[in-house]
């Protein structure tokens, strides 16, 4: 009974010095990722570690923080949707020392940016065939609070967004908007999320969240010779991130007026080193108001 016990405080030991051990060891990075030219910070931007999969992301001021990272070199990737990537080695030392990596980096301009639905090859939004406009993920950001993928376009050239609830909206180019809207196809990631039959897309009951969307990208003119039926007046093309570019959980909670009360989480990971997954969970309620 005695040994019993002895092996069991043994192991337990054993495993206070560990972790104890470990968290000598290990060391937290932390930094300011800047625009070049004006020096403010860029939000939005994903700081990866690349041999230990870890990752943390910009706030709005730039500033970003990594912890319990084991001694070594490793190799650091920045990169953001409006910014060029960059790869650096860094040397992370022992201790539960805090080191400070600062980068400036240089942003893309609109007309840098890369679209795929024009032509459904990737190529810059300039030399694109038609009208095409683009939310970018730092703008997709700025919208996590209200959870509306609809509102994110409202104020876009050429699309007429009606809002004909308190979370459902009707979505058109070039006018002649209607509730019943079956000109302008929709994607996500290459699925069409209509209702069967009927090809109307219900956006209130869309399964994506805002913080898992990559991009919008807005064809405003006749798609239907390279996407088929429902596209006579444009295309609006979802994308969503891949669960091997950001893996890890995220929850966000929303309430506000006439009861609304929004909760959406995401979690992505991946095993055995080579599958990766990624789960979405959502739930929506409010009280309903015609605007």
């Amino acid at each position: 009974m005695i040994k019993k016990h002895l092996i069991k405080y043994s192991i337990m030991v054993f495993l206070i010095l560990v972790t104890f051990t470990s968290s000598i060891l290990a060391g937290d990075i932390r930094g300011k990722i800047t625009e070049q030219s004006s020096k403010e910070g860029i939000e939005g931007v994903v700081i990866e570690i690349k041999e230990l999969n870890l990752k943390s992301t910009t706030n709005s001021a730039g500033e970003y923080s990594i912890s319990n990272i084991p001694e070594g070199i490793y190799t650091l990737v920045v990169s953001g949707s409006s910014a060029e990537k960059l790869t650096q080695k860094i040397n992370v030392g022992s201790g539960s020392y805090t080191h400070n990596f600062s980068i400036a980096l240089k942003t893309f301009q609109m007309q840098d940016l890369e679209v795929f639905s024009s032509s459904r090859r990737l190529q810059k939004i300039t030399e694109a065939p038609s009208a095409i406009s683009i939310i970018t993920a730092d703008q997709l950001l700025k919208a996590n609070s209200h959870g509306q993928i609809g509102k994110t376009m409202e104020h876009l050239p050429g699309v007429d967004v009606v809002q004909s609830g308190m979370n459902d909206f009707n979505i058109n180019t070039r006018g002649f908007n209607n509730s019943i809207n079956r000109r302008t196809l929709v994607l996500i990631d290459g699925r069409d999320p209509s209702t069967p039959m009927l090809n109307l897309v219900e956006w209130n009951s869309l399964q994506t969240n805002l913080a898992d969307i990559k991009s919008i990208e807005v064809i405003r003119g006749p798609g239907s010779a390279l996407y088929g039926m429902n596209a006579y007046n444009g295309v609006i093309n979802i994308t969503t991130f891949n669960p091997k570019d950001i893996q890890g959980t995220r929850a966000s909670i929303t309430g506000g007026q006439y009861n609304t009360f929004r909760a959406d989480v995401r979690h992505a990971g991946k095993f055995m080193d080579k599958f990766y997954y990624k789960v979405n969970a959502g739930y929506s309620t409010q009280d309903q108001a015609w605007v």
